[in-house]
């Protein structure tokens, strides 16, 4: 069976470049680890309606459309210091979503 696996990751104040290098080192440590593992798809390409709180509105839709889906959260190792990320942790607790967090790597973290 394949578990569906939501990758939660820092992307405020970074590149483009530095997210896309973490963002492959954490998928090949998921997959290494979890081999029947099918990564959702996270990253929204959309523009938002006229918001208030734009960083709101992707998290908002990031946890409806992803999250719920998810079998297990993974969290970059410095989890704790990102507020989405804190905030995806809490939300996949109170719902019963299995969290783990990934070590360290040497990236742009």
């Amino acid at each position: 069976m394949t578990m569906k696996i939501f990758h939660s990751m820092a992307l405020r104040d970074r590149t483009t470049e530095q997210i896309d290098s973490d963002r492959t080192a954490h998928h090949a440590w998921i997959k290494e680890n979890y081999p029947n593992a099918e990564i959702l798809t996270t990253f929204i390409n959309e523009t938002p309606p006229h918001v208030k709180e734009v960083p709101l509105w992707y998290f908002g839709k990031g946890v409806a459309e992803h999250l719920s889906q998810a079998d297990l959260l993974v969290l970059p190792h410095n989890w704790n210091t990102v507020r989405g990320v804190r905030c995806e942790k809490y939300i996949a607790e109170e719902y019963g979503v299995p969290v783990i967090v990934m070590p360290r790597f040497k990236s742009t973290e």
